[in-house]
């Protein structure tokens, strides 16, 4: 007999033919008492019990079975029920996963247009001074002062462009590595080179720590640099005036090479992190913010770092700083007899 489990609750049907069955049951059995108890019972008698208890089984077996069927076919239903409610939030979170990169694009568009307009409109306006010379000939000493805005707002751009279009290639996984020698310590003093007078216009101090023995690695000495250049630039623009910036090589107790750049910054929440991290996500998300970005630059750096075989960590507190570790594998540090190999003339 069919007996719904704890966790299912019994049907109408099912309850039903339980009953009927269990009284045909209770009711041969009482036929069968009796004609047993009954000295004169004739032959005729005996063939309608027979006959009645077949009857009265193959119905009970054919309640039973539907029962059954039908308990089965609500259990299939159920199933398939779960399984479409599943496949429903598959298809919900993906939907918004797929706005929110949507409009992640959309607001990292409207990022671009408006940083690519300001360098454009200085080397136009400073042009158009020196062509129309507005300030005098165009030997005038102010002239060297609009080139120079020219010139800085041309290396701006190519650096935004080139951005663009190494985290399009880094999504489409073809980027590849133009591996050399690269010395860390020349690699960090260009770097903070670049953008020194950027701390001086912020009274930003810059302060380096390397290694007395500076390592020689193997990797693309101009990805390197800008992963360092993307880490520092982010650190001065985040950091207050008369803060303080440090650079830092170090090696980890596995072996591998830690460059860190911490600073005195705004610093970010966990939170924060993670959108920083997203390509063309950005922290502040008004396009009158108070720090301009594409905020790619994070991000850039850190597919970077991962196809040199390595990992970005970054430590925030809000308020109070943020420190970025690179840790290149130590399998890329080159040894000394290796590194005369390589450098020295053929």
């Amino acid at each position: 007999m069919y007996i719904p489990s704890k966790q299912q609750r019994a049907t109408p049907a099912q309850t039903a033919s339980i009953l009927v069955g269990s009284s045909v049951v209770f009711a041969i059995w009482i036929v069968v008492v009796v004609s047993i108890n009954t000295p004169h019972q004739t032959a005729t008698l005996q063939l309608m019990i027979v006959l009645l208890s077949g009857i009265a089984t193959v119905l009970l077996c054919g309640l039973l079975s539907e029962s059954h069927r039908r308990a089965q076919r609500e259990l299939d239903l159920a199933a398939k029920q779960a399984k479409l409610e599943a496949t429903n939030l598959q298809l919900e979170e993906s939907r918004q996963q797929a706005e929110q990169a949507s409009a992640a694009k959309s607001l990292f568009l409207a990022n671009m247009s408006h940083e690519l307009k300001t360098p454009l409109n200085a080397i136009i306006g400073f042009s158009e001074v020196i062509k129309n010379q507005t300030m005098g000939p165009a030997g005038a000493k102010n002239c060297a002062e609009y080139a120079e805005g020219i010139l800085s707002s041309g290396h701006h751009l190519f650096e935004l462009i080139g951005n663009v279009l190494d985290i399009s290639k880094l999504e489409a996984g073809k980027m590849t590595l133009d591996e050399g020698v690269v010395e860390i310590a020349a690699l960090v003093k260009t770097s903070v080179a670049r953008l020194s007078q950027r701390g001086k216009d912020k009274r930003i101090t810059l302060e380096t720590d390397l290694l007395q023995e500076a390592p020689v690695i193997r990797g693309d000495e101009l990805k390197l640099k800008q992963v360092l250049l993307n880490l520092l630039s982010n650190a001065i623009k985040f950091t207050p005036e008369k803060g303080c910036v440090t650079i830092r090589s170090e090696l980890a107790r596995n072996g591998d090479l830690a460059i860190v750049v911490s600073d005195t910054g705004i610093g970010m929440s966990p939170d924060e992190i993670a959108i920083a991290l997203e390509p063309f996500g950005q922290v502040d998300n008004g396009l009158a913010k108070l720090y301009e970005g594409t905020g790619i630059g994070l991000p850039l750096a850190k597919r970077l770092v991962e196809l040199h075989g390595g990992k970005l960590v970054i430590e925030s507190v809000r308020d109070a700083g943020t420190t970025i570790c690179v840790l290149l594998p130590a399998d890329r540090l080159v040894a000394p007899r290796e590194v005369a190999r390589v450098m020295s003339p053929a």
